[in-house]
């Protein structure tokens, strides 16, 4: 069984010799870098992280560009039907819906009965029977 004082240790050991470490960067990443710090370029971080990322974003269009679509049309048209039935039996619920209750869906009823389509067909009619439009 190990002591916490040798498990600290050994931690702080781990630690000391992951910051002492190098960095990890490619010689591409390097020559980039000193590319970009040539003189007279100001924010040479920035403009390489927005190359960086530029890249990486490039890189996943051209991914996804070639994803093929996951889809089936057969599983598309059972789902219908299923919705389809389960509506048809939801229409069979009886309710009763409150007296004050205003259905925003209702197409508007005709408020004279000038706008009726008898009287429309009768205007119609008359119309054409004077002779139309002189």
């Amino acid at each position: 069984m190990a002591t916490p004082a040798k498990e600290n240790k050994s931690l702080l050991k781990r630690i000391s010799m992951i910051l002492a470490a190098p960095p990890t960067i490619t010689t591409k990443d390097y020559y980039e870098m000193k590319k970009l710090c040539a003189p007279g370029t100001v924010d040479a971080k920035e403009a390489f992280e927005n190359k960086l990322r530029e890249d990486k974003t490039k890189k996943f269009f051209e991914t996804v560009k070639h994803v093929k679509p996951v889809y089936s049309a057969r599983q598309w048209e059972d789902d219908y039907k299923k919705q389809r039935f389960n509506q048809k039996f939801m229409r069979q619920v009886k309710y009763r819906r409150p007296k004050d209750f205003v259905d925003p869906f209702k197409p508007d009823e005709p408020h004279s009965s000038a706008e009726s389509p008898e009287n429309n067909r009768t205007m119609r009619r008359s119309f054409n029977s004077r002779g139309g439009l002189m």
